[in-house]
């Protein structure tokens, strides 16, 4: 990335302050827009992984109150006696 700005910016002296001006506001221009896309798609993955993480919590309460729950003693006899 850094040989690429370097040669943007080598390739740029002989230019007039404005065609450089130019040159730097649509490379900041691509570089934003990137980084929206990435945090558009950052943010839809968080959102996907929470509604996995309330699912999950959900099961969790639900085997918890389970296991917490008093069993009935079962009266069956086992099948030798």
């Amino acid at each position: 990335m850094k040989n690429r700005d370097r040669q943007d910016s080598d390739s740029l002296k002989g230019s007039s302050p404005e065609s450089v001006n130019e040159s730097r506001l649509i490379e900041l221009e691509i570089k934003v827009t990137r980084q929206d896309d990435l945090l558009d798609q950052l943010n839809t993955v968080i959102f996907d992984q929470q509604k996995q993480i309330d699912v999950l919590a959900k099961k969790i309460a639900t085997f918890e109150k389970q296991v917490d729950a008093p069993s009935t003693p079962r009266n069956d006899k086992p099948p030798h006696y």
